[in-house]
């Protein structure tokens, strides 16, 4: 993953319905994931709960830029 101002977490992806398959597929196969800052934990409950919820914000934000952009159109 790609560092940025954020923990990148939630760049992996911008749906939090995938950046949750992708969690319960790593657990599924026994795979702990990680980020590169370690600030937040995926292989722990309290830090997958983190994970989704950067997800979901990543999704909001490309929501609302999607709509100011159509304003513009």
């Amino acid at each position: 993953m790609v560092r940025h101002e954020k923990d990148c977490v939630d760049r992996l992806t911008r749906s939090p319905r995938e950046l949750g398959d992708v969690i319960d597929l790593a657990n599924r196969h026994g795979l702990d994931l990680a980020t590169c800052t370690g600030e937040v934990d995926p292989a722990t409950p309290a830090g997958r709960m983190v994970a989704r919820i950067l997800g979901a914000t990543a999704r909001q934000e490309a929501e609302r830029n999607a709509e100011s952009c159509r304003a513009f159109d």
